[in-house]
């Protein structure tokens, strides 16, 4: 009788044991997940800081040197210059004013008159995978080096900085004539985490303005 109990015991514990691991593997996994996020989301961060404020600071990231060093900074994305798991996208930007429309040759006012423009624009990585959240020049008006000419910024349409307006006035800021906003954009994939069977096109995403 007392067998037939501890068998009847163990059955219930193998039960009991089958019913909450439906339960705390999904929860371990899920805590895994969000901690290998976590950290991709710091990496993110201080990768777009260093890099915005390296821009800012005059680097010239169209140049191969400079575009390695960012690749350097990026180690463990798998990032590469032309492309891997995250891109970087960096942008120059100016309000255009009165004074810049008649230096361009329209003294009666210009098409982006009022606006911000990008002056600037150079990406790092793999460009597929995301787009600036703040508008994408025409790439015949971008150079080589990322600059985009006077008289193309103060009409194109393409170069208008979308929403960035509302980039200045979150910071509470105000761009006189001839101020040049440095935005870093960064763009990091998760694949991480695809062993929980989640989308590996998901990332992370980061934006600094010097």
């Amino acid at each position: 009788m007392r067998a037939r109990n501890r068998r009847n015991q163990k059955g219930n514990s193998l039960l009991e044991f089958a019913l909450a691991s439906t339960v705390l593997i999904p929860l371990f996994f899920g805590t895994v997940g969000i901690g290998l996020n976590m950290g991709r989301s710091t990496q993110t961060l201080l990768l777009c800081r260093d890099i915005a404020h390296m821009y800012a600071n005059t680097v010239d990231f169209s140049q191969a040197a400079s575009k390695n060093v960012a690749v350097q900074l990026a180690s463990g994305t798998g990032m590469t210059v032309n492309g891997g798991n995250a891109v970087i996208i960096l942008s120059q930007v100016i309000t255009v004013y009165q004074a810049d429309c008649d230096a361009g040759g329209y003294p009666n006012g210009c098409a982006n008159l009022g606006k911000q423009v990008i002056v600037n624009r150079i990406a790092i990585g793999n460009t597929a995978l995301t787009s600036s959240r703040y508008g994408t020049p025409n790439s015949n008006i971008v150079t080589a080096n990322g600059n985009i000419a006077q008289n193309d910024y103060l009409i194109n349409a393409s170069a208008v900085a979308t929403n960035f307006s509302s980039v200045l006035a979150d910071g509470g800021l105000t761009q006189n004539q001839g101020d040049i906003a440095y935005l870093g954009e960064c763009y990091v994939l998760t694949p991480d985490t695809s062993y929980l069977g989640t989308n590996t096109s998901q990332g992370v995403y980061a934006k600094f303005v010097f």
